[in-house]
């Protein structure tokens, strides 16, 4: 099953920023707060960061997730994913592809 999202990346209270369609099975490198995490993806939250994520609509507890060493959390990319992290004017936003 290929996983195909939306993500943007916006660094300004203006909207300045990028935008990308991500389908993960071709992905060779990352964007954003998107990384490799062995054979799959994940999205990596910083320390300090607002963030919020749902699976197909339910809400996800991201205090639930491992504190890697760094101080961030990874949350593994799946179907149904929508997230929002925010630091300052920083945010990502990530979403699904309607089928």
């Amino acid at each position: 099953m290929s996983l195909t999202f939306h993500a943007e990346l916006s660094w300004s209270d203006d909207g300045t920023g990028l935008r990308r369609r991500l389908r993960l099975d071709e992905a060779t490198e990352a964007f954003g707060l998107l990384e490799r995490d062995g054979d799959g993806w994940s999205l990596c939250i910083p320390s300090g960061a607002e963030a919020e994520a749902r699976v197909d609509a339910r809400p996800v507890d991201l205090r639930t997730l491992w504190l890697e060493p760094s101080g961030e959390r990874r949350l593994p990319l799946r179907a149904g994913l929508e997230a929002r992290v925010r630091m300052g004017a920083f945010r990502f936003e990530l979403r699904p592809v309607a089928a």
